[in-house]
């Protein structure tokens, strides 16, 4: 853990994700205090894994972004710029969420 940087000096970044905040790299939390719930994307990736034979690790890292899950060949795929696909994580994470609210 990192106490201190000296910014006078140069800083060498091995590794900058972990300077980064991104739900796929299991760092931000989604949740409602008025409803007493919350959840990280590892959350759902743990949840759909078994059904989508997916690795968890792997999923996680494609429900955030613009990501399309195309069922013929089970493959997460880069939604184009006209594409008419909900996003994985508008898919597989919020429609549940709606649908137990309605």
């Amino acid at each position: 853990i990192l106490d201190a940087v000296d910014l006078a000096e140069e800083l060498d970044f091995d590794d900058e994700d972990r300077w980064r905040y991104s739900p796929e790299l299991g760092n931000v939390a989604f949740g409602s205090a008025v409803h007493g719930w919350a959840f990280r994307l590892d959350t759902f990736a743990e949840m759909w894994a078994e059904k989508l034979k997916a690795k968890p690790a792997n999923l996680q890292r494609v429900l955030w972004g613009n990501w399309t899950y195309r069922q013929k060949d089970k493959k997460a795929v880069k939604r184009s710029s006209d594409s008419q696909s909900n996003t994985m994580f508008a898919s597989l994470v919020m429609k549940p969420i709606c649908d137990f609210y309605d």
